[in-house]
């Protein structure tokens, strides 16, 4: 007998454009699971509407007036706007309450309704952490024999922590999840133990928690291309038509402040000839054409490889890019010519010292004044973080 499986993601209120393309994460998992045989759908609660649910008309009336009153006309916010700001604040998290509460009665029915034998929450930080965590403990009290399994970066920052805060879990998978969840699919069906399965953490009955050995896939070509078909991602129309190309994951860099080398360890990148095959597959079954490497230091020449590939197939397709200064001695005006619309460099500091002391980030500053040069004079639309 099949299994059904929920993935879910609610980040809490959308902050940024990107909470509004379709998450390519839930899509390759969903992915992973068809291809042993098991039913799937996703759940991406990121879009537009939550705010109706959250913001009332007076709510976001108030907030537009004061925020223009403040920071536009550059006006001191009087006793009686921060008396009525509280007030706001109140009435939102009230509100985000509700939200919280509706969010748990829509999982509940469609849990039922789809007889689903287990859920997994993708874990944001804020609002969506507490609402994920919250609707796990109220689905294990309605569903008891529910397996519910959380997943995304917050395991990887926090590990064994969330079992303080969330006890509903059945394991937490950190790392790469793409094999896990197979695995996962496996212990549901009770083909496995729990324990032979890698990359999780779960607790035993008497209470102590285990962390498995983790593993790291080491060909990336052999993921399984994300499905992001309607009857799958259930609510995929409501996107943004954005699709994010898993190019690479891991970083030869060991910056201190960054959790790409102890989340995905060393870089392993994809072939040019998979990355255009996922390309076409998006415009052929969705008509994509828009996309953004989803690695954090996607490395020039790779761009470079497949720019010409994009050229020589004519593919027309725009693009942006993370990047890291030291390697991208490349021909930026061909970047441009495949549709490189835009490059994010993490800079962070013009200070040697800085750079190399404090954040074990080696880069050269003439170098980077270069690289950027090239980048911005190409007509690429070049960003860096300081």
């Amino acid at each position: 007998m099949k299994k059904n499986f929920l993935l879910v993601s609610v980040a809490g209120l959308p902050n940024i454009l990107s909470d509004f393309i379709p998450d390519n994460g839930l899509g390759v998992l969903a992915s992973a699971l068809i291809s042993t045989g098991r039913n799937v759908k996703i759940l991406d609660f990121n879009q537009p509407s939550l705010f109706s649910d959250v913001f009332t008309d007076e709510i976001s009336g108030f907030l537009e007036r004061f925020s223009h009153r403040v920071f536009i006309e550059g006006k001191s916010p009087s006793f009686i706007d921060l008396f009525k700001l509280k007030r706001i604040d109140n009435k939102l998290e009230k509100n985000k309450r509700r939200f919280s509460e509706k969010f748990q009665a829509y999982l509940e029915d469609f849990v039922q309704r789809e007889k689903i034998d287990c859920i997994g929450f993708k874990l944001w930080a804020g609002d969506g952490f507490r609402w994920s965590v919250d609707a796990g403990v109220y689905l294990k009290k309605r569903f008891p024999n529910l397996k519910i399994i959380g997943g995304g970066p917050q395991v990887d920052i926090f590990g064994e922590e969330i079992y303080k805060v969330g006890n509903s879990f059945d394991a937490l998978c950190y790392g790469e999840g793409e094999e896990t969840i197979q695995y996962l699919a496996d212990f549901v069906a009770g083909e496995i133990k729990i324990e032979d399965i890698p990359n999780i953490i779960f607790r035993k009955e008497d209470g102590a928690v285990v962390r498995t050995p983790r593993k790291l896939i080491e060909d990336l070509d052999k993921l399984p291309i994300p499905v992001y078909t309607p009857d799958v991602y259930l609510n995929i129309n409501e996107k943004l038509k954005i699709l994010v190309l898993d190019e690479s994951r891991g970083c030869p860099n060991s910056c201190h402040f960054c959790i790409h080398p102890i989340k995905s360890g060393k870089r392993r990148v994809k072939s040019p000839s998979r990355i255009i095959k996922e390309i076409k597959d998006a415009k052929d079954k969705y008509g994509v054409t828009l996309f953004r490497y989803a690695g954090s230091s996607t490395p020039g020449s790779f761009m470079m490889s497949v720019a010409e590939k994009i050229i020589e197939e004519k593919l027309d397709v725009k693009y942006a890019s993370f990047g890291h200064i030291n390697e991208f001695d490349i021909d930026f005006t061909l970047l441009k010519t495949s549709g490189c619309e835009a490059i994010f460099f993490g800079l962070e500091s013009t200070d040697e010292k800085i750079l190399r002391e404090g954040m074990n980030k080696n880069v050269d500053i003439e170098k980077a004044k270069t690289v950027l040069k090239k980048c911005n004079g190409a007509g690429i639309f070049t960003v860096v973080s300081l």
